[in-house]
């Protein structure tokens, strides 16, 4: 796996995320072949304080697989966090699977 990235601030509060990865397998049966992925995933976040971040996502991989997501991350106090996410999949197997997902941490 061979990947590159960068964070870039664009303000205060903004923040661009890029990153490329290439992904390989070699088959070792009879048709000795290597296959290969290439992704590419971009982001946007905006963090108003220091306990709260708004994240948008885009990944495209050369299997057709694409991916929306909006997801929202805040720490509630020190030791326990909260993630709210949606997300929109699609590739051209499955057509488009809409996701919604919720988590938290408490640590002690």
């Amino acid at each position: 796996r061979l990947g590159l990235g960068a964070d870039i601030e664009l303000g205060k509060d903004l923040f661009f995320t890029m990153d490329y990865q290439r992904t390989g397998t070699y088959k070792s049966d009879e048709t000795k072949r290597y296959d290969h992925e290439n992704t590419l995933s971009m982001g946007l976040s905006f963090q108003p304080n220091p306990s709260t971040d708004y994240f948008l996502s885009l990944s495209r991989a050369n299997s057709a697989l694409n991916q929306v997501d909006l997801d929202f991350y805040k720490n509630l106090n020190e030791n326990w966090s909260l993630n709210l996410g949606l997300g929109l999949t699609g590739s051209l197997d499955s057509g488009y699977k809409n996701i919604a997902k919720f988590n938290t941490v408490l640590s002690f």
